[in-house]
């Protein structure tokens, strides 16, 4: 929509890791992030850093983990009242200024899969910042993933998946933004590195706990992919 914000930005990234036993490693990383909005005033830089660990916890389960934090520098639009005297001229209450703001947040990645032969099962979870959704600018989101997929049926791939997700905005005076939902689905592979692909998502969505914005979603897809590879596209 013409009404959204779009974004381009880029991102750097640089890592130093060190194998401390035969299943650990430690490591640390930093990582600057900037973007503008195509469709309004503002841009941001994000300077990151943060140290990563990763295990081998047994011969199927696998645990990683980033913890950090990012300095986030914001300039953007914000109303503002205006001086009463200036008001009484104009015959309005409010302007519109540029703004800069500064936030400290946390940078947080956590994840945990258990694979096996034909099966695997990942949670996840994240607090970063995010450019936002096209509505709201730079925000600080917090999300928690979980699925499962399963190829033990020839030529089938077949999963399942959870989301939820917080977003706060860090640069507009408004409430979280929730969504969460459930997924499910089936891959095919019909040769060739061609997969036929069929999905169904359930999504609830929310402003300030349904105050201002309250919306439900069923999605279906059906489509096809091209992944050549031994075993049926997994998505999950």
């Amino acid at each position: 929509s013409s009404a959204l914000y779009g974004v381009t930005g880029a991102v750097a990234r640089g890592d130093l890791e060190y194998r401390i036993s035969r299943h650990s490693t430690l490591g640390a990383d930093y990582r600057y992030t900037f973007y503008t909005y195509t469709r309004g005033f503002g841009n941001t830089d994000i300077h990151s850093v943060g140290l990563n660990y990763s295990t081998q916890l047994s011969q199927s389960v696998q645990f990683s983990a980033r913890a950090g934090g990012a300095r986030v520098e914001s300039l953007s639009l914000a109303v503002v009242p205006l001086d009463p005297a200036i008001a009484a001229l104009l015959g309005e209450t409010f302007g519109i200024q540029a703004t800069h703001r500064l936030n400290y947040v946390p940078d947080v990645q956590i994840r945990l899969t258990d694979t096996f032969r034909r099966s695997q099962f990942t949670v996840a979870y994240a607090n970063q910042v995010i450019p936002g959704n096209g509505v709201y600018l730079t925000s600080k989101n917090n999300s928690v993933t979980a699925g499962g997929s399963y190829t033990g049926v020839r030529y089938w791939n077949f999963g399942v998946d959870a989301t939820y997700s917080r977003m706060t905005a860090l640069v507009q005076t408004v409430g979280a933004f929730t969504a969460y939902g459930v997924g499910t689905g089936a891959t095919r592979d019909l040769g060739r590195g061609l997969h036929a692909v069929l999905r169904a998502d359930a999504r609830h969505y929310n402003i300030a706990s349904g105050s201002l914005f309250t919306h439900n979603e069923l999605r279906f897809m059906l489509g096809v992919s091209f992944s050549p590879g031994d075993r049926p596209l997994s998505l999950w």
